[in-house]
């Protein structure tokens, strides 16, 4: 699916405090495959009782990391090296760590100048660049923080639902988008997230 720029920010709004649960890299078929809790909510009735999606990033061209001992606005954090399956054993460590700032798929190319000259991996897989980038990352407490950056350029995204079944993209994002106006609304389905209005973040600032 080619997104168009109104559906980048309904993709966005759909990602965001999403749950980061697992990744999974496959070079050969340069794909990768990302596991989200999302907040989603249908258009009638409760809460669904498993609201996990399944990112799947074809024609993945590049992959790159970086892993840090330390906040990560810290100019000094030691970088530590990783190799592909080490990645994908952090990002499950990180105990499923949300992300948010709102500016996930084809974000400013400036989001990422603090640490893009800091990688501890840096995977090509195709000459050509991706037509998309998604930026994600994950923070935990390994003995101390450790924050990780991530980022994908790849050429088409495909959504699938928790029974592997493909996601219409407007079906995706009326979900998140509905999420975040109920919330702000003070619906009763939101409030296990612990998200509120005026707390929800905006920013890993």
């Amino acid at each position: 699916m080619e997104p168009t720029t109104e559906e980048k920010a309904g993709l966005n709004t759909a990602l965001n405090e999403a749950s980061w649960l697992e990744m999974k890299i496959d070079e050969g078929s340069r794909r990768a495959t990302l596991l989200m809790d999302v907040l989603t909510l249908p258009a009638d009735g409760p809460a669904p009782t498993d609201s996990t999606v399944t990112l799947e990033l074809r024609g993945l061209s590049r992959l790159v990391g970086s892993y840090r001992r330390g906040l990560w606005s810290d100019p000094d954090a030691d970088v530590l090296p990783l190799t592909v399956r080490e990645l994908e054993v952090v990002i499950h460590d990180c105990g499923a760590c949300p992300v948010y700032g709102w500016e996930f798929l084809d974000p400013p190319e400036e989001n990422w100048s603090d640490w893009r000259h800091r990688l501890s991996l840096d995977i090509e897989l195709s000459p050509a660049p991706g037509a998309h980038v998604l930026e994600l990352f994950q923070e935990t407490r390994q003995g101390q923080l450790h924050h990780l950056d991530v980022r994908f350029w790849f050429d088409e995204l495909r959504i699938f639902d928790p029974n592997d079944e493909e996601m219409a993209l407007a079906d995706f994002i009326r979900g998140g988008i509905r999420w975040w106006d109920a919330m702000y609304a003070g619906d009763p389905r939101t409030a296990s997230s612990g998200i509120v209005p005026g707390g929800a973040s905006e920013s890993k600032a």
